[in-house]
Formats: structure tokens, C-alpha cells, sequence
């Protein structure tokens, strides 16, 4: 099989990431991977459907993009990769964090949340951060952005240094092709208004009012204009407006107003213009007071632009020129170091040339390889975590009705859970009341909830989901987590179900080749089962004999019945008409209607009067006990099961006569759906009384013998038990 890597893609769909260093440096690093060891592996890309829609230019970066974030395990080892383990809720990737069967590895830029006293505001934002600090402790590899973070990485969370990789941060490729596109730029001091360049983002460790109080005083000092354009990205929430109170903040420390004094505003700008006014510029000012790494360092040297940065200690890794720094906090070797360049082009070029290689170290070509290649080699090491142990069989969780709760879906569930005993174990999470009405095959893990997901201990989490019997709650949590899902009807929610499904399950041909015209998803199918079993001693003729005495049926009679609830497209009037037919053809049918007819009684009544065969159709006007249900399966000579609207799903009632070994006429697509054998003939979709009637006199005339159909009813039974249901589920999810 295909070995996996996993990619949490939120940093690409939120607008506060997708644009700025962590999105960045994610899609670099998902771009090297294609020329890695790793390009043999497939790339599963994780996305939240409660944030925007990922940009179609990150869709090559993956091989696929899911929804689902509730994986099977197949015994075999896939990677995780969180992009931003800090930046999201940590919920969402639970499952990959939790479980054993995933080799995790977290790329970390910094920890200045814990470091940077009030930068979370909160006590709620303080234990939001603690927890994410606690999750990293789950990680197997750890690729921090700087020798900085990981230093700090150690510190707090004593993590290891054979278990980490630094790699740097990877500054975008268009950076370096706008550069090469501009590759002739004239002295910065050529320009009637030579100036100084820097980017902000709106954050108070940036500092940026110290450069701006440098400027200031370099604009008193020459009494003339001394530019500082400021670039960055004040986009709010991709809403295209802008927020203005940074801006005021800043003229206000400039002593000046807008479009009146030296500082000029480009947010937003794209990259072409970004490199031009790096490339114009006597030098790029960087003065955070704290950092994990600094993009506009490495930028401003691609772009050939010196730095004046202040000491930190990410931007010592990447700056060891002490006329190019100076503390945060000291605004007078700040206003030296600018008022040196502003007057001396030589020592601009001396700085511009010793910080030249920091371009090619942090191009993402180059960061990507140390990344991927640093993964390659952990994971091939003796650091790799211990490898599960394949011997036991697959741990599946079921979240779904169950009985005493009525249903399809509950009953499905029930059984396939006890016949699964030799091919997994299982736990129950369900809403049903207790006690539940289960023997074995099961443990009682709980009311539904997320917990299954939280808990690192199954090799599967499935989510059964019927239409009108469907929990909430079921719903509720595959909608958020996705993963495997067994339907058991097409519920008007189908298309939010296909999304967040891996894989979809279903129960027909029908199902599965309208989900592909629908929606081009391959849902593989697990085989439909009999609610009902029967001997071969119980529909033996003797047994029959027995059953239409029970029922006061004369032997004579050719004893038609239609099972399951009456309802008029269930082709009532049609199967009225096909009786009167036979009986006009000296066949001596009677029909019974044996199921609630409540409501479609006087109905029945009046046709067959209408057709004037009232006292050879009957129906059943109490509840049908099972025992009664069972001696009509057993002494009908044929039924009849027509549906006028789609039929999708199997047939409860045609599954019965095939497991009774009764044959039955009833719809092409129904029969298609319950996979029917030759036994069960069919007729258009869209029926005559006459082509049921004909259908009804041929299984009259060749097929009233169950014992003919016996060796296809025992194939039949073969196929569809859940035995084998149970076997192919394994099979699908691939945990066998």
C-alpha cells in the first residue's frame, strides 16, 4: 500500500496565515516535497470546512484534499505534518496527534506567546496557549524555523536535539524571480529623496515606533525629507477594507499627518512592488524586540538591500555585523547606524555584500531539502517511535442507533457488530436506551460523543448514518471529524455527507452509481443482508403445508402477498389490477396485503370492488406479529414488491422473500438494489398490470417450488450475511 503523509492545510485557508510567513513557508515546504524521498509517498492535504475555501493554486501541493480528519489505520505507519501546531484549534487533528499509528512532526516558529509578558490577554487565551504547549509533547519530530526556537523548544518542553531539525524559514520563490526580473536598480542615493524601508504587521513587538522616532530625528537633523515607507499586509479577515487605527498610531508618533510628513503607507503591496522597494532602498530597518525567525532580513539581502536589525537573538543566527545592529530599545545607536548609511554608499555596500549569502541558505529549495531529508533520516533512525503491534485484530469504534431503537441502521449495526467477533473488536457508542439488546460482540463505551476521536485507540471511528433515525449527535460529530460512514438511505443531507466522508459506504449499485453521477465519489459497497433467516426444514413443503393452515389458506390457491407497509406508490392499485388479470386467466390468486394498511384500507377496498374481486383481495387491519409475518413468507406462493418513486437503497421487504427463498416480482432498480437472485423477477420501472400479472402466471407456472431456487438462496445467503458484511467492512477500511 501507498505510504501516507497528512498535511493540516488550515495555515492555507485562513486569511490571517495563507499570506504571511507560516502559509508561506507550509506551501514551500510542500512544494520541495516532490523532489524529496518522500514524492513516492501520497499527500493528503486536511482542511476545515468552517474556514474559506483553500486557493485553487494550493491545490498541487497535495495529491488530495479531504475533509475527513478521522482516518482508518492499516497497520502500516503514515506521517502527520502540523504546518502551525500553535495556530489552531487542536481538536481538529486529534485523532492524528492522539494515535500511536501516526509518526508526528510539528514545524515550530517560535514561542513568543509564552515568552513576550501580555501578549495573551487573557486567562481563557493563556490556557488555550498552555494546552497547545502541552499537545507538542505528543510529537515525534520537531523542525524548528531557527536554532533560537529550538533552543527554547528544549528549554520548555525538555524536547531533545537528536529529535529536531532546524531548517530556517523559507522566503517565497517569487521573491527571488521578481529580484531577477529587476536586476539593474540604480543607487538608492541617486534618488532626490533617498530612503528607508520596513514592514509591519500591526504587532507591538515589532517595535516599528522606534524606526519611525530614528527617521524623525534624521528629518530634524538634515532638515529635509527622509523617507520611511512602511509595506505590509492590513487586509481585515480578506474583507478588503482596511484598518485605519494603526495608521493614526503611527503619524502620531511621527508628529505629522497623513500625506504631510515622511512616512508613506503601501499595504498590501504585491511582490514585484515589495522587491522594488527593498531594492531602492539604503536599508531595510528590522527592529522587533523579539522574533523566531525574520523574513524581512532574508528578503531585504535577496532583494540586495543591507539591514540595520536590532540584537534579538533570531536575528543574531542571521546578522553578525555590529554596525548592522543594536538593542531594541536604544534609539541613539539606532539613529547612528542609519545616519551612518545615510551618508556613507560605501559602508551600504559593505553591509549589502557580507549578508549576501543569507539568499541562497533560505531560498526554499534549500529549505525544503533540510526539511525533508531531516524528516527522512528520524524517521529512519533508531529515534522512530516503536511500531504497533500488528497482531491483534482492528479496534473499530461504531457511533450510531442501536436497538432497542427501531430502524434499519440500528439493526444493521447490531448484528454486524456480533458477527464481526473474529475480524475486529468493538465499541458502541450510541444514544440508545439501556439496556441495550445486544448478546455479545460488543463493549458499551458510552453515550456519543467525541471521545472515540480523543482517545488514540482505535484502529477505525465509523459513523452510521440512517435518514429518519439518525442522531443528531452522530451527525454532529462526523460533520466536524469526517472519516469512514456506512449510510443507509440518501437523507436530504447527502451532499454534506459526501464531503466529509472517507470512504462513504452504501449498500447498492443504485446507491453507489448515483454518489458517483452526483458527485464523482467511488463509494464501495457492503453487501445488504436479510433481517430474516429461514431454515431450509421451516419453507420445506411440509412446513408450508403447516403455515397456510395456520393462515386458513385452501391449498389450491395461488397466494400472492404484498409485504411491508401499503402506501400508493408502492403500486397498490397496479397489483389490484394484475390480480384481476390472473383470475381472468383461470388462475385462482388471491392477494394479501400483510403490513399496515391502516391507512390505505378503504382504498384497497374500493378498487377491488371497482375490478369486482373484492372477496379475493385481502387486508390485514391489526398489527402483523412476527409469527404471522413469518407464515405468510413461508406458505406465499409469490409476492409482489413495485415502488412507483427512485428506489436506492435495498428493499426490506424483497430482502425477506429472498431470504425465504419466495419468489417475487418486483422493480428493475429494486432488484438491481437488493443484488436479487434469478428467483426474484423483474419488471420496468415504470409497470403495467399486465407486466406484473404476466411475471406472477411465469412464477405460477415454473418457479412455485422453493426447492428449485435453493442452491441461489444459500450462494445468496453466503454473500449477503453479516458475516461477510462484517468481513468486507474490514476490508474497505483497510484495517484487516
Amino acid at each position: 500500500m501507498q505510504p501516507e503523509v497528512y498535511v493540516d492545510l488550515r495555515p492555507l485557508q485562513d486569511e490571517n496565515y495563507r499570506v504571511r510567513g507560516i502559509g508561506q513557508h507550509l506551501a514551500a515546504l510542500l512544494r520541495a516535497r516532490k523532489q524529496s524521498a518522500f514524492a513516492a509517498y501520497k499527500t493528503i492535504g486536511l482542511v476545515d470546512w468552517q474556514l474559506p475555501e483553500i486557493f485553487p493554486e494550493f491545490h498541487p501541493l497535495v495529491d488530495e484534499i479531504t475533509y475527513s480528519i478521522n482516518p482508518c489505520l492499516d497497520g502500516e505507519r503514515a506521517i502527520f505534518l502540523d504546518g502551525s501546531p500553535m495556530g489552531h484549534d487542536s481538536r481538529f487533528t486529534a485523532r492524528f496527534v492522539n494515535h500511536p499509528g501516526f509518526i508526528k512532526a510539528a514545524v515550530l516558529y517560535d514561542f513568543i506567546p509564552f515568552d513576550w509578558p501580555g501578549y495573551l490577554p487573557t486567562v481563557n487565551s493563556r490556557v488555550s496557549y498552555l494546552a497547545k504547549l502541552a499537545r507538542l509533547k505528543n510529537f515525534d519530530f520537531f523542525f524548528p524555523i531557527s536554532e533560537y526556537s529550538a533552543q527554547r523548544a528544549t528549554e520548555i518542553l525538555g524536547i531533545p536535539s537528536p529529535r529536531t531539525v532546524v531548517t530556517g524559514a523559507a522566503v517565497r520563490r517569487a521573491i527571488y524571480e521578481c529580484r531577477f526580473r529587476l536586476r539593474n536598480v540604480s543607487s538608492p542615493y541617486n534618488r532626490p529623496d533617498p530612503y528607508f524601508f520596513i514592514t509591519y504587521g500591526g504587532d507591538v513587538r515589532k517595535n516599528i515606533e522606534i524606526a519611525i522616532k530614528a527617521v524623525r530625528h534624521l528629518n530634524l537633523v538634515y532638515a529635509r525629507r527622509i523617507p520611511l515607507k512602511i509595506a505590509g499586509h492590513y487586509d481585515l479577515k480578506g474583507s478588503g477594507h482596511y484598518d485605519h487605527a494603526w495608521k493614526r498610531n503611527l503619524l502620531r508618533v511621527a508628529g505629522i499627518s497623513e500625506g504631510d510628513g515622511f512616512l508613506e503607507f503601501y499595504p498590501g503591496v504585491s511582490d514585484e512592488d515589495l522587491v522594488s522597494l527593498y531594492s531602492a532602498a539604503i536599508a531595510t530597518i528590522v527592529p522587533s524586540h523579539i522574533e523566531g525567525f525574520s523574513l524581512p532580513v532574508v528578503e531585504a539581502s535577496v532583494c540586495g538591500c543591507p539591514v540595520v536589525a536590532s540584537s534579538c537573538a533570531a536575528h543574531l543566527e542571521l546578522i553578525d555585523q555590529p554596525e548592522a545592529l543594536f538593542e531594541s530599545n536604544d534609539l541613539a545607536a539606532l539613529c547612528g547606524r542609519l545616519d551612518s548609511l545615510l551618508n556613507n554608499p560605501a559602508m551600504r555596500e559593505s553591509l549589502k555584500t557580507a549578508q549576501a549569502h543569507l539568499g541562497p541558505r533560505f531560498h526554499e529549495d534549500a529549505v525544503g531539502r533540510r526539511f525533508w531529508s531531516g524528516l527522512e533520516e528520524l524517521v529512519d533512525t533508531g529515534s522512530r517511535p516503536p511500531a504497533i503491534n500488528l497482531s491483534k485484530k482492528p479496534s473499530l469504534a461504531f457511533l450510531g442507533p442501536f436497538p432497542p431503537d427501531p430502524g434499519r441502521s440500528a439493526f444493521y449495526t447490531a448484528n454486524t457488530m456480533q458477527a464481526g467477533e473474529n475480524f475486529f473488536c468493538a465499541d458502541l457508542y450510541t444514544n440508545a436506551p439501556r439496556p441495550l439488546s445486544c448478546e455479545s460482540g460488543f463493549r458499551d463505551a458510552g453515550r456519543i460523543s467525541r471521545i472515540p476521536l480523543l482517545s488514540g485507540a482505535y484502529d477505525g471511528i465509523l459513523s452510521i448514518i440512517g435518514n429518519a433515525y439518525c442522531d443528531p449527535e452522530v451527525f454532529a460529530v462526523f460533520q466536524r471529524f469526517g472519516g469512514p460512514c456506512i449510510l443507509h438511505d440518501s437523507p436530504p443531507f447527502l451532499e454534506s455527507i459526501v464531503k466529509c466522508a472517507r470512504p462513504l459506504m452504501v449498500h447498492s449499485t443504485i446507491q453507489q452509481a448515483e454518489i458517483r453521477h452526483r458527485y464523482g465519489i467511488d463509494a464501495p459497497i457492503l453487501p445488504c443482508c436479510p433481517a430474516k433467516l429461514f431454515s431450509d426444514e421451516e419453507i420445506a413443503s411440509p412446513a408450508r403445508h403447516a403455515a397456510r393452515a395456520r393462515l386458513g389458506i385452501p391449498s389450491g390457491v395461488f397466494l400472492v402477498s404484498i409485504f411491508g407497509p401499503v402506501a400508493g406508490e408502492n403500486g397498490m392499485q397496479t397489483c389490484i389490477a394484475a390480480i384481476d388479470l390472473l383470475r381472468s386467466w383461470n388462475l385462482s390468486a388471491e392477494l394479501y396485503f400483510v403490513g399496515d394498511a391502516t391507512a390505505e384500507a378503504q382504498g384497497i377496498n374500493r378498487i377491488s370492488s371497482l375490478y369486482g374481486i373484492g372477496r379475493h383481495v385481502h387486508v390485514v387491519h391489526k398489527y402483523v406479529d412476527e409469527s404471522s409475518y413469518r407464515d405468510f413468507l413461508i406458505a406465499s406462493d409469490a409476492a409482489v414488491h413495485v415502488r412507483s418513486g427512485p428506489a436506492a437503497r435495498p428493499s426490506t421487504a424483497a430482502m425477506d422473500c429472498i431470504s425465504a427463498g419466495l419468489p417475487c416480482v418486483t422493480t428493475t432498480r429494486l432488484a438491481i438494489s437488493c443484488d436479487a437472485p434469478a428467483y426474484i423477477r423483474s419488471v420496468p420501472d415504470r409497470f403495467s398490470p399486465l407486466q406484473v400479472a404476466e411475471s406472477l402466471a411465469l412464477i405460477r407456472e415454473f418457479d412455485c417450488r422453493r426447492d428449485c431456487h435453493a442452491d441461489a438462496r444459500h450462494a445468496y445467503l453466503e454473500k449477503h450475511s453479516f458475516r461477510s458484511y462484517a468481513r468486507r467492512l474490514v476490508e474497505i477500511l483497510g484495517v484487516a
